[in-house]
């Protein structure tokens, strides 16, 4: 079985209508690997998700996440 790669705008469609998303850029870019917290963990093409926690803000790993191929 062959899954085809979907664009971001595709995953952003199937999250509940309520979720607070700011995005910026390219929607139509395609997904080839996973989403990510981790941009130690980041693939090329994939997606980094960066969210606040408890003693890390993932905000600050944005760049580092470009640098590695964050789509």
């Amino acid at each position: 079985m062959v899954i085809m790669p979907k664009t971001l705008a595709n995953h952003l469609t199937a999250l509940p209508t309520d979720s607070i998303i700011n995005t910026s850029g390219n929607l139509d870019v395609l997904i080839t690997a996973p989403f990510v917290e981790s941009d130690a963990d980041l693939q090329p093409g994939g997606v980094f998700i960066a969210r606040k926690g408890r003693s890390v803000d993932g905000h600050a790993f944005i760049p580092k996440a470009i640098e590695r191929g964050a789509a």
